[in-house]
């Protein structure tokens, strides 16, 4: 067929229409959150009605200057609102600002599966059904969350496939963790070091500033290091008496409770060694959680061995006395 002027659309938008189950009031919901009343057109008994002066609405508040009564037919027409299909230019459409007013959605899917929208407060991306993906399609091309000043918050859990990467983009940086597993009993995970022949710190645990310890890789061995640096001492005694402390210590065989095949280990009472050498102990004797949990204490091995060297030095005196006596 021929024209004049412009190619003919050849997609239409159908306006929304809500009819309402009338009765005594002045008050009803609209199914659409509006900004001003000429957002509408307003029927009642087939009646166009005045905005403002004949009714006024506040997002999904519609009021009525006067009420209706229950034979009354009414219905509402929404004209910033169409369903269907809309014809896109050939080329896309070019557009600076969509202004949508707070708790006003945008609904995406057949069943409104996914809702973005701004709560007055904070905003929201909400997906009802399937998976919420976020993904490049160019492999390579990296996603940000948040700011460098702002405080990403995970209120729920998080699977990580692949590799996760902290302070750095780059698979070369130690600042890697790889290969997150979860099991019944525990989880862990991997702190990967692409070679070289230098010792690495796989994790470094910092206090006020200071470290204070850190696990170090290298090709062949991990060591658990503890900060020992003179630098950060005062009060340097090596004039102290070890054997009498030791031979407080109560070595003991037992088997812990939770073990069902009952094997004896050798090793200590936390509160026992608690006394003697309180350094080496972590938590307080009988320490309970605010719902009756047992909160156990620890001990650290490693505050045993000075003991233990002093004891021996003392000792390798007292038998070289013996000797030359």
């Amino acid at each position: 067929m021929s024209y004049i002027g412009n190619i003919p659309a050849d997609k239409y938008q159908t306006l929304e229409k809500q009819s309402f189950s009338v009765s005594a009031t002045t008050g009803y919901t609209l199914s659409y959150s509006v900004s001003s009343p000429q957002d509408i057109a307003l029927y009642i008994n087939n009646v166009r009605q005045n905005p403002n002066s004949s009714y006024t609405v506040s997002n999904t508040a519609l009021t009525l200057s006067s009420a209706t009564s229950s034979g009354d037919v009414m219905y509402a027409v929404f004209l910033g609102k169409s369903v269907g299909t809309i014809g896109v230019p050939v080329g896309g459409v070019t557009v600076d600002k969509i202004s949508i007013p707070d708790n006003a959605k945008l609904k995406i899917g057949t069943g409104d599966d996914l809702e973005i929208y701004h709560d007055g407060t904070n905003s929201n991306i909400a997906n009802k059904t399937g998976t919420l993906k976020v993904a490049t399609e160019t492999s390579g091309v990296p996603i940000t969350l948040g700011h460098t000043t702002s405080l990403v918050t995970v209120a729920d859990n998080v699977s990580v496939t692949g590799d996760m990467f902290i302070g750095t983009t780059s698979a070369t940086n130690s600042a890697k963790i790889t290969n997150l597993f979860s099991r019944v009993s525990h989880i862990g995970f991997v702190s990967e070091n692409n070679g070289g022949e230098y010792s690495t710190e796989h994790i470094r645990f910092k206090n006020t500033g200071t470290t204070r310890g850190s696990i170090v890789v290298d090709q062949n061995n991990t060591t658990y290091n503890t900060t020992s640096d003179y630098r950060l001492k005062e009060n340097v005694n090596y004039d102290w008496i070890a054997t009498e402390r030791l031979k407080q210590l109560k070595p003991a065989q037992f088997n812990f409770i939770s073990d069902t095949t009952n094997t004896l280990q050798d090793g200590f009472l936390a509160h026992e060694v608690s006394s003697v050498v309180p350094q080496a102990v972590f938590r307080d004797k009988d320490e309970v959680d605010d719902d009756g949990t047992i909160n156990p204490q620890q001990l650290d091995h490693s505050k045993l061995v000075p003991l233990l060297v002093k004891t021996i030095q003392e000792l390798e005196a007292r038998i070289t006395e013996l000797e030359n006596a």
